[in-house]
């Protein structure tokens, strides 16, 4: 099922987004052409944005690997992400915290996302390089993520910051278990980030519409909703954020 588009009646017209396709798509389907998107970074994970840049990293450059892969493998590479949202000249700041089921990479005090541009561009790293699955960083993330609010606060300074609380939906290819491990985790998460940013604007879905959609720009997966999310959570943003405000 298609949703139409809300109608503008926000002061939004940019926004940067740190997090995934599910802020990206919100912006894509629900506001269309009305928002412009000025920044968007993804395939980062709390760890990693905090981490150091490693020393020295040789890749190639596959002719079939997206700009928007390489870029976001340079931007965790660089560690500039906060950098980045710090001079993007935006209305709102988008966050969302779907990535952390990415796997990771570590060497000393360097890591990396285990994302395509890395695969594609460096495969499977050498020692000292180990991988890390996402459920064995649990603890070490929820302990960085009120140091990672503080960074994101900082850098983009008076930008208001929306907490968009994207979870796991049921209803794609993976077990109802494997849903609600990932969402205790990501609630967590979110607990801890909206309680080290007070000031920021907290939205989430209805339950009503809190569904995997059966067919999707990006495939199946528990967080590629229908049409009728996106427009749920988009409507709240933009209620929050009026023409005539102040």
């Amino acid at each position: 099922m298609t949703v139409a588009a809300i109608p503008g009646s926000t002061r939004i017209k940019s926004v940067a987004i740190l997090g995934t396709c599910v802020s990206r798509d919100m912006i894509r389907i629900a506001a269309g052409d009305t928002v412009q998107v000025k920044k968007y970074l993804a395939r980062g994970t709390v760890r990693s944005a905090l981490a150091h840049s490693p020393a020295k990293l040789s890749y190639g450059d596959p002719a079939d690997l997206s700009g928007f892969e390489r870029r976001n493998f340079e931007t965790d590479v660089a560690k500039s992400a906060f950098k980045q949202l710090g001079t993007a000249e935006v209305d709102i700041c988008i966050v969302d915290m779907i990535d952390e089921r990415l796997s990771t990479w570590s060497a000393g005090d360097a890591v990396l996302v285990n994302s395509k541009g890395l695969e594609a561009l460096m495969g499977k790293l050498p020692p000292p390089w180990k991988l890390h699955r996402p459920p064995s960083v649990r603890d070490e993330t929820l302990k960085q993520a009120p140091l990672w609010a503080a960074q994101l606060k900082k850098a983009v300074g008076d930008t208001p910051i929306v907490i968009h609380r994207a979870v796991w939906a049921y209803g794609a290819d993976v077990g109802e278990a494997a849903v609600d491990d990932q969402n205790l985790f990501l609630n967590q998460l979110y607990d801890i980030i909206c309680a080290a940013l007070p000031d920021a604007c907290v939205v989430s879905a209805d339950a009503s519409v809190q569904r995997a959609a059966q067919e999707h720009q990006w495939g199946a997966a528990p967080f590629h909703y229908i049409d009728a999310y996106y427009v749920d959570v988009w409507s709240k943003i933009s209620a929050a954020f009026p023409d005539n405000a102040g």
